[in-house]
């Protein structure tokens, strides 16, 4: 089982304090219970390193969204 992550966001203010790690790790062990073996999501590229930190790895090339460049990330939960 997979499935995908859209539409996070933390607003300006809050960037850095740790709130996206922790809603991001509250996603993962939600869907670790429900026995998800894997998630994606379409990443804005100047956020890659912060998803990289939290396990997952670049799949594929850059490709545009909405006029911003985006990469797909995957994460293994199991």
């Amino acid at each position: 089982l997979f499935r995908s992550v859209e539409r996070v966001s933390v607003i300006p203010e809050h960037r850095g304090s740790g709130v996206g790690k922790e809603l991001m790790m509250a996603i993962h062990d939600h869907l670790q219970d429900l026995e998800v073996e894997e998630l994606y999501l379409d990443a804005q590229t100047h956020v890659k390193n912060f998803y990289e930190k939290l396990g997952y790895t670049q799949e594929g090339e850059v490709f545009e969204e909405v006029g911003i460049p985006h990469i797909v990330m995957v994460k293994r939960l199991r």
